[in-house]
């Protein structure tokens, strides 16, 4: 008889005001409408507990009366509590500003880069004949938040005490949801040390790599790793973590062979690469490198090659999760995501959320066509476990 697998989905959720549990439930109730395929199909949903990181943490095992060969644990990262009221209104439209002078910098020095950037194959079709430029938001924001912020202002300030309240009411929320959403971004990209919100960058990316390594210890024989949005940077930042951890610890260079596939949908992680990301000048190779090794896990090198006279680079940290299989959603809709081009190994799938553009970077955790790809990537994961097994027999 074929002993049952244990596969996991850890999952992790993107930017803005989530609630505890609301990912995990829309995720597996979702699934679970994907899994009933036929009348007679038999699925149970059981809460349990495991202690993680020495806390209780809740999840959700889903199994089939009609696959005895595999059960399924469905777990959630919650960090969003983390970046509550750490950044403000005025410090978010600050980044913005900020980030938009970055891009425009970028493609002033990146002529070459951007051009491919913007018109790779897989937005041929859409933006064929210059109609649409996938940089304008990026490039121009700037300006539209300058705008939008000097008005709020200049009429706040103009109008008459009595409509006063009602001005900051009209605006409260538009201001409210610009931190719960680009606060989220603006916190979690701030790589630099002296940054006041690096900690909080920390805190987070820390509890995602800690969460995985305490999954990673369990009795699983696979790991699947979903993130969304801000969620698929901060997956992909936990693997850099745990790859460079594995290099110096030999039981998790052990239990990292678990992890089966990262799953990223409507993904910001080339945007975030391109302008969010420290860039080394020209000329600073020693730095260069160091960071490269550090942060550079499946990632192309894209800056600008050093002169001649450079010394042949290299380091000697391994890569532990080339065996990793990576799949990226991207809907061309979607502003925020998008098709990965400057990371190896990934294969991307393009989608159709059926929404409009903008709110397409919303419809991906109700788009079926992905879910039956979890389904499969589950089972390839079961499989690939009882081909393991096989393996340590036969050794």
């Amino acid at each position: 008889m074929m002993d049952k697998k244990k596969i996991c989905i850890l999952i992790i959720h993107g930017m803005g005001e989530q609630g505890v549990y609301e990912t995990l439930d829309v995720f597996t109730r979702n699934l679970v409408e994907s899994l009933q395929t036929s009348p007679d199909s038999h699925i149970q949903l059981t809460h349990h507990r495991m202690r993680l990181q020495g806390d209780m943490h809740d999840y959700i095992k889903l199994s089939r009366q009609e696959d005895s060969s595999m059960e399924l644990d469905i777990h959630e990262y919650y960090w969003a509590h983390t970046m509550q009221r750490v950044i403000s209104f005025q410090e978010v439209v600050q980044w913005l500003i900020r980030a938009s002078d970055g891009a425009e910098k970028f493609y002033e020095e990146n002529e070459e880069l951007a051009r491919r950037y913007e018109h790779d194959d897989a937005y041929a079709d859409a933006y064929r004949n210059g109609k649409f430029k996938r940089r304008w938001y990026l490039k121009h924001i700037g300006i539209a938040v300058r705008l939008f912020y000097g008005l709020s202002r200049l009429f706040g300030s103009l109008l008459p005490k009595t409509l006063e309240p009602l001005f900051r009411l009209l605006m409260g929320k538009p201001e409210q949801m610009i931190v719960d959403y680009v606060g989220d971004v603006a916190i979690y990209t701030s790589s630099d040390r002296k940054s006041k919100f690096y900690e909080t960058r920390r805190t987070v990316l820390e509890g995602a790599a800690e969460k995985l390594t305490a999954l990673l210890r369990q009795d699983y024989d696979k790991v699947v790793i979903v993130g969304h949005a801000l969620g698929s940077v901060i997956a992909y930042d936990a693997m850099n973590l745990l790859n460079l951890r594995a290099n110096h610890d030999e039981q998790l260079a052990q239990d990292v062979r678990k992890l089966f596939e990262l799953v990223t949908i409507g993904s910001p992680l080339d945007k975030v690469k391109f302008f969010f990301r420290e860039h080394v000048p020209k000329g600073e190779y020693v730095k260069r490198l160091i960071l490269n090794s550090l942060n550079g896990f499946r990632r192309r090198d894209v800056q600008t090659a050093e002169d001649e006279h450079t010394p042949e680079l290299s380091s000697t940290l391994q890569n532990h999760l080339q065996h990793l299989h990576w799949t990226n959603y991207y809907d061309l809709k979607d502003p925020i995501g998008g098709h990965l081009d400057f990371y190896e190994g990934v294969e991307n799938i393009q989608v159709h959320n059926g929404q409009e553009w903008g709110f397409a970077h919303l419809g991906y955790w109700q788009n079926p066509c992905i879910y039956q790809d979890v389904i499969q990537r589950v089972e390839l994961a079961g499989a690939a476990a009882h081909n393991d097994m096989g393996v340590g027999e036969t050794a």
